[in-house]
């Protein structure tokens, strides 16, 4: 187990791993239904949805990651959120959860990638 910044740190990145991964299947999924309509449009709007399905899925992952960030868990805004969403033991990071198993797919991923 890892205690502290750092795993709230290991934390926030996982789930914003996982919000990634879920937010660019959808838009995977959506971008398949919509890509033969695209060519209807003129050449300035493909190009800026085309911007808007690459850079959907990181703002959605960079959203979630900030939403259980502990900066936003004070605000009266979200309080209502946080009823909904939320962690019993953020500032504990476990080896033997799923989340752990994720981390470690993507870190090989990045080596992997990376050679």
């Amino acid at each position: 187990m890892i205690y502290g910044q750092w795993a709230l740190a290991l934390n926030l990145l996982t789930v914003g791993i996982l919000a990634f991964i879920v937010a660019n299947l959808f838009v995977s999924i959506a971008f398949w239904l919509v890509k033969s309509k695209l060519q209807r449009y003129a050449v300035s709007t493909r190009k800026l949805l085309l911007w808007l399905f690459v850079l959907t899925p990181w703002l959605i992952s960079l959203c979630v990651t900030l939403f259980f960030s502990p900066l936003f868990q004070n605000g009266s805004i979200f309080i209502w959120l946080t009823d909904f969403a939320h962690w019993h033991h953020p500032d504990i990071f476990y080896f033997g959860i799923t989340r752990v198993y994720l981390f470690s797919l993507l870190l090989l991923f990045i080596f992997l990638y990376k050679k």
